[in-house]
């Protein structure tokens, strides 16, 4: 995997962390696996998610940083993220680019909405009304591009910190409905860890196909930062072809190289995959 990003990389002339950027090296492995045959998984809190929407287990539990001290703190994480594009209009995104103040009054409405409505971690039927009263909400454009992924056949697995009702509400204020799409098309793990991602898909509330049917898959494409992060791509056998979409700036290269067939900034390569 090594020797073939390092060809691209020679070619482009560019950084391995954002040679794809520009669409300078053709993703030929990858288009010749058809969307059909390719599972996305990736993040959701800040990923999937706008900055200034926090829904983590953490904010859930009233244990956001939210004081005065804690501010450097994600200042200084907002600097080490690099900017992301959606397939839908290229729009570009920076995690956690909102001013601390908007950051801030986002996470105690969202926290005074969901205390309000719903004791942490049991919503019930009142998840999709405390999403709707807060400020958490999708990326703008995140939701076409999943729609288009998921129109052209391919496979979605949602990671998070947080409660599965929180990711399912969100994702309907975003304008798509889990039950909607076929069982297995979408997976929401909650609530764990990456590593274990593949054996919870089979548990998970809203339908998932099995352990081998994921890791049969002959490409996986991974979103996200730290919950995502190459040490974890084991996990998913033999797959032909692992992208890497979204880098933290402190990354270790080596690491990302030795593991990913490529590495994106963003989300170029997919979106000229779902329109041939």
């Amino acid at each position: 995997r090594r020797e073939k990003i390092e060809s691209h990389y020679c070619c482009s002339m560019k950084s391995p962390f954002s040679f794809l950027s520009e669409g300078t090296a053709p993703l030929t492995e990858l288009n010749d696996i058809p969307i059909s045959s390719t599972v996305l998984v990736t993040d959701f809190d800040q990923t999937l998610t706008t900055a200034d929407s926090p829904t983590s287990l953490s904010i859930l539990l009233n244990q956001a940083e939210i004081s005065t001290e804690s501010s450097p703190k994600l200042e200084t994480r907002r600097n080490e993220l690099r900017k992301w594009s959606t397939m839908s209009e290229m729009a570009k995104m920076v995690v956690c680019h909102h001013d601390m103040e908007i950051r801030r009054h986002a996470t105690e409405r969202n926290l005074d909405v969901f205390h309000k409505l719903g004791k942490a971690g049991k919503f019930g039927s009142q998840a999709e009304r405390c999403v709707f009263e807060s400020s958490a909400e999708m990326r703008d454009g995140v939701s076409d591009a999943l729609k288009s992924f998921l129109k052209l056949g391919g496979k979605i697995c949602v990671v998070s910190t947080g409660y599965e009702e929180i990711v399912r509400a969100v994702m309907l204020k975003g304008g798509i409905k889990v039950d909607d799409y076929d069982e297995g098309s979408i997976s929401i793990v909650a609530n764990s860890f990456f590593n274990d991602c593949v054996k919870i898909t089979t548990d998970t509330k809203c339908g998932c196909v099995s352990q081998d049917d994921y890791i049969s898959k002959r490409g996986v494409i991974v979103v996200g930062d730290r919950p995502l992060d190459s040490g974890m791509c084991n996990h998913w056998g033999n797959v032909e072809c692992l992208v890497k979409v979204g880098v933290l700036a402190d990354e270790d290269e080596q690491s990302l190289l030795e593991n990913f067939n490529y590495v994106s900034e963003d989300w170029t390569f997919l979106k000229n995959a779902c329109r041939r």
